[in-house]
């Protein structure tokens, strides 16, 4: 009956034999095909018995193994922890991290392993595992500078040079302060994205869409990109009648409605006390004042509306702005009394709208 489960059992029939027992053809041919048949099931040491089923190892191992060079190769455990994820124990370090791995490795092109960093690299970071060489980690090919490697998160380093050189693979997540991309020529410019203002336990989706898009998009007046951010232009500010494009701070006073200027400036015209788009005033003598503004208006055309600021004490006074010295980068003001005498006001103040250059 040869194996049963994997235990060998002789041919039933005429054994055990009996001593003085006549010997019968029948007895010893099914004895030996019993056991050839046997022996043809049976492994051999020398590897020229082929397998032809599965073989169950009820959880024994094979020890011993060499180890595979072709695709159909069994692998063993050093190349398994070797070429497709060891994880490194005992690492300590910062920006010289020295790590351990069992069995020691030998830093072969495509090894690679995962460790989790004790502490977030502040610069250029080097690896040394079990003291085989200390090597460079890299990111797009690129020294590391601060904030790649993040302390209690995991990484995955790829072997690309025996010398060694380890390259980052994919961080197991992403922190706030961590680059989501990095370019891939030029591994100074990174992005990411920031999630501290969402709420906690809450999850926010973003929609891209189907075509390339900058975020922050400052174009000509012609232009449109489906879901960007649209800022306007000083033309689009001067026209005013947009509903749809953003406006920056420092494009809101292009609008038809927003003063251009304004200045608080002492009644004798030494100083200004506070202003906008106003470089200086020059005081020409009594109750004669030139505001200089910062950024000229396109030409004369505009409106400024300069007044003097004095306590009566029972007398009036008038203030007018002389034409002839009305021009694009200044205005020119006078303070007079009732009497037409000029007189410095105990303040100036000036406001102008129109359109700038």
């Amino acid at each position: 009956m040869a194996f049963s489960s994997g235990t060998y059992s002789l041919y039933s029939t005429g054994n055990p034999v009996v001593t003085g027992t006549t010997i019968s053809s029948s007895w010893a041919n099914n004895t030996l095909n019993d056991i050839a048949t046997a022996l043809t099931t049976c492994v051999l040491k020398d590897g020229s018995q082929t397998i032809t089923a599965n073989i169950p190892m009820a959880n024994f191992k094979l020890t011993g193994l060499g180890a595979g060079s072709a695709l159909t190769d069994s692998a063993t455990l050093r190349q398994v922890q070797y070429n497709f994820g060891a994880f490194l124990t005992s690492v300590a370090g910062t920006n010289t991290i020295t790590a351990t791995a069992t069995p020691t490795p030998a830093y072969t092109v495509g090894q690679v392993f995962t460790f989790t960093p004790a502490v977030t690299n502040t610069g250029a970071v080097t690896l040394n595992i079990s003291a085989v060489g200390a090597g460079a980690i890299q990111l797009a090919g690129a020294a590391l500078t601060g904030g790649e490697l993040q302390a209690s998160l995991p990484v995955t380093v790829i072997v690309t040079a025996a010398t060694p050189v380890f390259e980052i693979v994919q961080p197991t997540q992403f922190t706030d302060a961590r680059a989501l991309v990095v370019g891939a020529t030029d591994a100074t410019k990174k992005l990411r994205f920031e999630v501290d203002g969402i709420a906690t336990a809450t999850t926010r989706v973003v929609t891209m869409p189907d075509a390339n898009v900058d975020l922050q998009y400052s174009q000509a007046a012609s232009d449109t990109v489906a879901g960007a951010i649209e800022y306007a232009i000083q033309s689009e500010m001067e026209t005013g009648t947009s509903t749809t494009l953003a406006v920056t701070p420092g494009r809101q006073h292009f609008h038809v409605s927003a003063a251009k200027a304004w200045c608080q400036a002492a009644g004798a015209g030494t100083g200004i006390n506070g202003s906008y788009n106003t470089t200086s005033v020059t005081d020409n003598g009594a109750g004669d004042i030139t505001f200089t503004w910062a950024t000229d208006f396109s030409g004369t055309t505009y409106a400024a509306f300069i007044q003097g600021q004095k306590d009566p004490g029972g007398v009036l006074y008038s203030t007018h702005q002389l034409a002839t010295t009305f021009a694009a980068g200044t205005t020119r003001a006078q303070f007079q009394r009732n009497d037409f005498a000029q007189i410095d006001p105990d303040l100036w103040m000036a406001i102008g709208f129109g359109d700038q250059a």
